[in-house]
């Protein structure tokens, strides 16, 4: 199981290339977490083929040595006893995870007077911390066609450490910048299928690298996105009607639909939809998200199924017409029923 705090492996191989050392910290109130974090990963239904993954598990790194100083800058009012703020900068970092590419991220904090121990890290020279007050971010992955762009800001988690911080003057006038914070994001998706929406809980961490003696010779940033609320397709206008049969899932027949939807520019959201499997009779009353794209759609809202109020999320893809042995149609509940297929009979338009 990954570490939820420490930099990352890359960090360590740059700094052993000239001989430097992280200093090692004292964590603690992490392993429940993670395991939490694990388990609800697992607990989780699986998204539609369709939809993007989720943040969960991203990882955003950087470092900034005697030969790369532009890529990660920290700057700052240093009040150990009263309120410091700092903002931050990194460009060019690694992303690791779901989305692997290059990140660029700024952000800005602030914290109270350093008086209350470290929980986080335990090495000279920062003996005090003060907690972390204020918490801003925006952050722009690039990986491949995909982008993501989001924002974060303080937010306790349970568990998991006080966000806390540290700043140490020299006598040089040069500062060192310790930071660790708790917080939430907010996050755009936008891939060639379409744009979504996702938001959860993640950590920042910027840390001091030592050589042997001591000396502060890099600073690293990492952040780690460690549960996700889902991904949602992000509202957009739009208008999908169809009709037909799929097969289930071993090559039976017997799974009808019918739907309606369409979401206009004034923010009204309608959606109809009547689907028979067997016994299982699943009806849509509403529609509160609806997201197109090109030849596909996605809608979502409140349903029945066989008279047990549910929620539930389409998706259709509008490949030819007529649509037999082309378009595709997808339902899932929340109550856990599921059913996805091409057509073998009728029609599905996604109208441009």
């Amino acid at each position: 199981m990954r570490r939820l705090f420490g930099l990352a492996t890359i960090v360590d191989a740059v700094l052993a290339s000239f001989g430097a050392k992280r200093r090692p910290s004292r964590r603690r109130g992490v392993g429940v977490l993670a395991t939490a974090l694990v388990c609800a990963l697992g607990a989780a239904g699986s998204a539609q083929a369709q939809e993007p993954s989720s943040l969960q598990g991203e990882e955003f790194h950087q470092f900034r040595t005697f030969f790369n100083p532009q890529l990660f800058q920290v700057s700052g009012n240093c009040n150990p006893t009263g309120t410091s703020t700092l903002s931050f900068t990194m460009t060019e970092g690694f992303a690791l995870g779901p989305y692997p590419g290059v990140v660029d991220a700024s952000g800005s904090a602030s914290f109270g007077p350093q008086i209350l121990p470290p929980e986080t890290q335990s090495g000279f020279p920062i003996t005090a911390v003060g907690e972390v007050t204020q918490f801003n971010e925006d952050f722009t992955v690039t990986s491949a066609e995909t982008t993501v762009s989001g924002t974060k800001e303080l937010a306790p988690i349970a568990g998991n450490p006080l966000s806390e911080a540290a700043c140490i003057q020299a006598p040089d006038g040069t500062t060192t910048w310790y930071f660790f914070a708790n917080t939430s994001y907010d996050a755009l998706i936008t891939t060639s299928s379409g744009q979504f929406r996702d938001s959860g809980l993640s950590y920042s961490e910027i840390q001091p690298l030592y050589d042997q003696q001591n000396n502060i010779v890099a600073a690293g940033f990492s952040e780690f996105f460690v549960l996700s609320n889902g991904v949602v397709p992000l509202t957009t206008t739009g208008h999908a009607t169809g009709g037909g049969q799929i097969n289930h899932a071993d090559g039976s027949r017997g799974i009808t639909f019918g739907f309606a939807a369409y979401s206009k520019e004034d923010g009204t959201i309608i959606g109809r939809c009547n689907v028979v499997d067997g016994a299982i009779r699943i009806r849509c009353y509403d529609a509160t998200q609806y997201s197109q794209s090109g030849n596909q759609a996605t809608f979502a809202g409140t349903a029945a199924i066989n008279g047990s109020p549910t929620t539930y999320r389409i998706h259709v893809q509008d490949n030819a017409d007529p649509g037999i042995g082309a378009d595709t149609f997808t339902i899932t509940t929340s109550s856990g029923y599921s059913a996805t297929g091409v057509l073998t009979q009728g029609n599905i338009q996604v109208h441009q």
